[in-house]
């Protein structure tokens, strides 16, 4: 499997189990590029550093490697290391040209780390022997890593995994025999089962409802499976949006409180003028239709 995502509750051993595929991947591939990233520079340096360390103070091959701070390398070989890479929208081209027979991508703590940063990487992913593991609390529900282990690109039928879909595991905190089942009645007890700081912090689940979201996301997808039946009285309106110059512009039917999904456009880089002229023909195309 290329690409493996993990969201989980605290306290399951995401971070030490990125750094022992760390150790286990540079010791078994002829040499390997290893890129690894975290959501903070605290994070990447000061635990899953720290704990690649740990992996090989406790390794019966701990000889075969050097650690330092941002590096930990083979046998001196600068053409087989893994690289502790902080991360910056800003920079994004840091994660870009790792190209090797054999890549590992760890993003450790995933959902905070910015989108541009998972597709520039994503071109790494060119070689058979590549591989992505992404792992962390679902702390947002939207973003790259959301949609690799809760959305539309976990891997769920026969063939997503070839086509460049996410193996995705959601590891509840109760499920972790590192984990006190106390912590976790405890954690129930304080702040509600239903509540999202229990579905972050112990299930393993994303919010129900982000600070900077307007209408929550599990409105949004309870209203895309409603079935609304329409009727004869509720008249046709067309919702338009026009975007600003390079921005998208959609033009969206419904009909009383039921959207006609197969009737919404997007439409990019159209001139205002252009745009007029397709609201007339979707006025024309509905008038005739409802």
């Amino acid at each position: 499997v290329k690409r493996t995502a993990v969201a989980s509750g605290h306290g399951i051993g995401k971070t030490a189990f990125a750094a022992a595929a760390i150790h286990w991947f540079i010791a078994t591939r002829p040499n390997p590029a290893i890129v690894a990233t975290s959501n903070t520079e605290t994070q990447l340096r000061g635990k899953l550093w720290r704990e690649l360390a740990k992996v090989n103070n406790g390794a019966k091959n701990k000889a075969w490697f050097e650690w330092k701070t941002t590096s930990f390398t083979f046998m001196n070989d600068p053409t087989a290391k893994a690289d502790a890479i902080s991360w910056s929208e800003d920079n994004s081209e840091a994660f870009a040209g790792t190209h090797e027979k054999h890549v590992l991508g760890v993003f450790d703590e995933a959902s905070a780390i910015a989108r541009i940063i998972f597709n520039v990487f994503a071109g790494a992913m060119s070689t058979p022997g590549a591989r992505w593991l992404a792992l962390g609390n679902s702390t947002r529900n939207e973003g790259y890593f959301y949609d690799a282990t809760h959305g539309d690109r976990v891997a769920r039928k026969a063939g997503d995994l070839e086509r460049g879909m996410w193996n995705a595991f959601v590891i509840p905190s109760w499920e972790s025999p590192f984990v006190d089942p106390a912590w976790v009645q405890e954690m129930k007890d304080s702040l509600g089962e239903d509540s999202d700081e229990f579905r972050i912090r112990v299930a393993g689940l994303p919010p129900r409802f982000d600070a900077e979201q307007f209408i929550p996301r599990h409105w949004v997808n309870a209203a895309n499976e409603r079935v609304v039946p329409i009727f004869e009285r509720w008249p046709l309106i067309l919702g338009v949006d026009i975007g600003h110059t390079g921005d998208k512009s959609v033009i969206v039917p419904r009909r009383g409180r039921k959207v006609l999904r197969d009737g919404c456009h997007v439409h990019r880089g159209e001139r205002t003028t252009d745009f007029a002229r397709i609201i007339v023909d979707q006025i024309k195309y509905w008038r005739e239709e409802h």
